[in-house]
Parts: C-alpha cells; sequence; structure tokens
C-alpha cells in the first residue's frame, strides 16, 4: 500500500530529519530520492556531499556539481553575504548573522576544540568592530587586524591563529574578496571529498557555505521549502564550533521554511562530534535504515533512542533486498512507521553508488554517450534512450 511522507509535514515542531543506516543499507538511495522528490515538489535543494554519490542525480534534474578543490576560486568571505540595510533594522537577523559568523571564524582559530569563553568574546568583539566600520565590506583579514591591534595577548594569538585564512596564508582565496557564489539553480551540490586530507578547512568551508545557504534562505519567500542536506555529517560537522554554529542554522532554517537534513551510519556516529550532536537534537524527524544487531542494542544500552521492545523488533526487521526495495523507519511527533521504498530501474542505476555500475556510466560518457543514454543504458532500458532518463 502507497503510502507518502514529507518532513514538511510537521506543524508542531521543526522540520530537521536525523537519518542513519549502515553501509549497504540503501542510505544514499534514500537519500537523493528525498531530494528528487522534494525537487519535484518546487522545494530549492542544497547537498554537502563527500563521495560523488550525488553526481549523476544532480546533474540529470539540471542542478549544479560544484566540486571544492583549492584551485577552484570561490570565495566564501561571509561578510560580504549579510544584507547591510536588513542589519540596520533588523536585530535579530544581525544577531543570528554575527553568531554564525562568530562560529566561523572561532572555527578557524580553533578547529578541533571550542574557544575559551575570553577567545569567544574577543571574537564577538572584532566582528562588531569590523561590521562597525566596514559593514558587509568587511572581511576575515579585517578580523585579524582588529584581533591584533588590541591590547589583549589572546587576541594577538587569535589572530595569528587565523592566519592561514587570511591575506597571504593557504587559504586565503576562499576567503577574500566578494563571495563569488550565487545559489541560483534550485538544486545544487557541494562536493567536498577533494578536501578530505584538510579537516581543518573543510570544517570552516562547510560552515561558510550553510551561512550562504541561511542567507538564501531568508532572502527567498517563506513559502518555498528548502533543504540544506549534509551525507557523513559527523565527520563534516567536526570541530570545537560547530555545535553552536549548527543549533543556529536549525534556528534560522525553522523561521524560513527551511530544514537540515542530516545522514550518518549509526545513530551512535551524530555522538561522536558537537555539530553532529547538536544536528541530531534539533531534529524532530528521525530515519533507521538497516542496522548491525550490536548497534541497536547500542541505542537501547545507552537510551539514545525512545525505544521500547516492539520499536526495537521493528528496527530489527529492517532490510534491504539487492536494489528492488529498502526498508526503514520512521519517527516524528506523533509518527512512527515503517516502510519501502522501490525504485524503477532507471532511477535505481541513478542513484546507484555500485562502483561497477558508475564505471559503466562513465566509461559511456567518456566515449561521447550523453548522460541520460549511458544511464538508460546501463540500466537495460535502451527503449527510453533520449527519453526522461
Amino acid at each position: 500500500q502507497p503510502f507518502f511522507w514529507s518532513p514538511f509535514e510537521n506543524g508542531a515542531g521543526n522540520h530537521n530529519i536525523a537519518i542513519c543506516g549502515k553501509s549497504g543499507s540503501g542510505k544514499s538511495v534514500l537519500l537523493q530520492e528525498l531530494c528528487a522528490a522534494l525537487r519535484g515538489a518546487g522545494a530549492k535543494v542544497v547537498v554537502i556531499d563527500d563521495g560523488r554519490s550525488f553526481e549523476h542525480s544532480v546533474k540529470l534534474q539540471g542542478g549544479r556539481f560544484v566540486e571544492f578543490t583549492l584551485a577552484s576560486g570561490f570565495s566564501l568571505n561571509p561578510f560580504s553575504l549579510i544584507d547591510d540595510a536588513r542589519g540596520e533594522v533588523d536585530e535579530d537577523y544581525r544577531l543570528d548573522c554575527f553568531a554564525m559568523v562568530k562560529a566561523i571564524v572561532g572555527q578557524m582559530a580553533r578547529p578541533s576544540t571550542a574557544p575559551s569563553d575570553t577567545e569567544r568574546g574577543l571574537i564577538d568583539k572584532a566582528i562588531a568592530q569590523v561590521w562597525a566600520s566596514l559593514g558587509s565590506g568587511g572581511s576575515i583579514d579585517d578580523v585579524a587586524h582588529a584581533l591584533h591591534e588590541g591590547e589583549n595577548e589572546t587576541g594577538k594569538e587569535l589572530a595569528l591563529a587565523i592566519a592561514p585564512f587570511c591575506r597571504g596564508g593557504s587559504y586565503a582565496g576562499f576567503f577574500s574578496g566578494k563571495a563569488s557564489f550565487a545559489f541560483d539553480d534550485d538544486f545544487t551540490v557541494f562536493e567536498m571529498s577533494d578536501l578530505a586530507s584538510r579537516e581543518e578547512l573543510r570544517s570552516v568551508v562547510l560552515s561558510a557555505i550553510m551561512f550562504m545557504t541561511g542567507q538564501a534562505m531568508t532572502r527567498s519567500s517563506r513559502s518555498t521549502r528548502k533543504l540544506l542536506l549534509i551525507d557523513e555529517a559527523w565527520a563534516m560537522l567536526k570541530g570545537g564550533s560547530m555545535g553552536e554554529f549548527v543549533e543556529t542554522y536549525a534556528r534560522t532554517a525553522r523561521k524560513y521554511g527551511g530544514a537540515l537534513a542530516t545522514a550518518t551510519q549509526s545513530l551512535n556516529d551524530y555522538y561522536k562530534s558537537d555539530g553532529a550532536r547538536a544536528a541530531l537534537e534539533n531534529s524532530d524527524w528521525m530515519l533507521v535504515l538497516q542496522q548491525k544487531p550490536e548497534t541497536i542494542a547500542d541505542f537501547r544500552k545507552e537510551a539514545r533512542l525512545d525505544m521500547d521492545d516492539r520499536t526495537e523488533t521493528l528496527i530489527r526487521s529492517l532490510k534491504r533486498s539487492g536494489s528492488e526495495y529498502s526498508e526503514l523507519y520512521i519517527k516524528g511527533p506523533e509518527v512512527e512507521a515503517v516502510g519501502r521504498l522501490v525504485l524503477d530501474p532507471l532511477s535505481a542505476t541513478i542513484f546507484s553508488s555500485d562502483p561497477d555500475t558508475y564505471a559503466a556510466i562513465h566509461t559511456h560518457v567518456e566515449s561521447g554517450m550523453p548522460l541520460d543514454k549511458a544511464i538508460a543504458l546501463v540500466a537495460g532500458r535502451p527503449d527510453v534512450l533520449g527519453g526522461e532518463a
């Protein structure tokens, strides 16, 4: 019996989602289907991915696939994203912006530990000074200058700590000048795998992208649904300032008709970083796919999921049957259900993370075949070549 679910069908709280499924459970396919379905319903979707699993689906849907590399040339200067006029008259907007910029600078300065109260105060003061004098024309260079020129030695240490993100630093190109990326597309995927070996940069870039999506939310109609999805959230949201940042972002998303969706392999992974834990704690919806038996035992032992015997039995029963279907448990305000995600052959091929399927598609594309035709051929549906695949 078909049934329909949307994270936005929740009048009692927020629309945020925590999703977990072990490797091979169909999690990647579920995430892509969720994004495709919401796009079909008119939502704007942004995905932060690590592993290229969204490359085919976003391109086929006419979206934008953005690969972040050190040479990509994107500027993510957060000051330039703030609306000067609105910041002057809307105190809530200004304070939310400052909170997120403060978290970005804090992440630059202290990538693995949370800034101390003194450091947070100094960063807050420096950002306020830069805003007062330069508004959206400010930059991370200006924050470093304000910190260095103060009388406090801790401020000078913070200025030195964020030097890699300032003029002359290794990562200066990402944060100088005016932000060069506009969210004009209805579906955008940021691929972060090239930054995997530079965690200190990846976490800052991630927070800057989240800030950009948050600003885009504030400028669009509240009636337009928006989704930001972060896969492998526990690793992506590492960092001393990410917990605070995610909490602020979640609040912004709710105000403007948005949703934050995060995904991990296990519910336990959400407790590996402050940012991921904040995402879990701010999510009214939980989607659980097949889990390892020992992981389910941990859920109950650590009281990380409100689980009675019936719920445990339901979660233990979840399975995946090849490319035919994946089962999932949905829990939300006044909702508890188990369903199957069933895909047609074309969708299953588009969403597949199987390396052989991926390689077969790219072999055809590299020979000059259009992507839609390559997918139809690999899916065993040459009859739809040139169709809507």
